[in-house]
C-alpha cells in the first residue's frame, strides 16, 4: 500500500528516498572524543595569551578613553574661551570642568565618564591638568605624564608581558599616547615617549 507521500518523494520511479548510501556512516564515539581532546588542547595552550590579550586589552582601553577625556578637555576650553580642569580618578574615571563656573553655560562637570567602564583593573594615578583658552596648558604648569598600568603582571619594561602605556600632555596642548618600552628597544619608533619620567 503507498501512501500519498510516496508520490512526492518520487518513490514509484525507484529513485532512493531517505535512505543511507552504500558506506555511509555516522561520526562514532572514538571520533568524538579524540576530536574533544584535541579542541581541549588547544584551548588550554591558548588560555594564557587570551588572559595577556584581554589585559592588555584593558590597558589600551583606559589609556584611549583618558586622552580623549584630556582631548576633549582642550576643547572645551578653545570653544568657551576660558580655563577647563580635566581631572583624572585613580580608577580611570574622570570629569572635564570649568575652572571657575562663573557663566551659567560653564559647570564644573560639563563632561564625565564611569571609572572602571570597560578597562576594570587598571590603575592609574589621580591626575588633574588644566586648558587655557588657547588649548595649552597655564604658565608656570609643566608637562603632564599618566602611566597606565595593570597590577595583574608586570610591564614589558620592567621584564614582565604586559603592555603599559603612557598618556603625555606637553605645556603645549599636545596630547598623545606612547609606550614606554620603546624609549629602550627603539627610541626612533613613533609609537616612542618623548617627554621625561617625573
Amino acid at each position: 500500500m503507498e501512501s500519498h507521500f510516496d508520490d512526492l518523494l518520487d518513490y514509484q520511479q525507484g529513485g532512493r528516498v531517505l535512505s543511507k548510501l552504500p558506506g555511509q556512516r555516522g561520526v562514532g564515539l572514538i571520533e568524538t572524543m579524540v576530536g574533544l581532546v584535541i579542541v581541549s588542547i588547544v584551548f588550554i595552550a591558548g588560555a594564557p595569551s587570551f588572559s595577556t590579550f584581554m589585559q592588555n586589552r584593558k590597558v589600551r582601553n583606559a589609556a584611549d578613553a583618558i586622552a580623549n577625556g584630556l582631548n576633549l578637555a582642550k576643547t572645551e576650553a578653545v570653544s568657551r574661551n576660558t580655563n577647563v580642569m580635566f581631572t583624572l580618578t585613580a580608577d580611570t574615571g574622570w570629569t572635564v570642568g570649568c575652572t571657575v563656573a562663573s557663566e551659567p553655560a560653564c559647570s564644573a562637570n560639563l563632561h564625565a565618564r564611569a571609572g572602571l567602564e570597560g578597562s576594570g583593573g587598571v590603575v592609574v594615578p589621580a591626575t588633574t591638568v588644566t586648558f587655557n583658552a588657547y588649548g595649552r596648558m597655564p604658565a608656570g604648569a609643566a608637562d603632564a605624564t599618566i602611566n597606565v598600568n595593570n597590577p595583574l603582571g608586570a610591564c614589558e619594561k620592567d621584564g614582565g608581558t604586559l603592555r603599559c602605556l603612557r598618556i603625555e600632555v606637553s605645556t603645549a596642548g599636545r596630547v598623545r599616547s606612547c609606550d614606554p618600552q620603546l624609549n629602550t628597544s627603539n627610541p626612533a619608533a613613533p609609537q616612542a615617549c618623548s617627554l621625561a619620567l617625573p
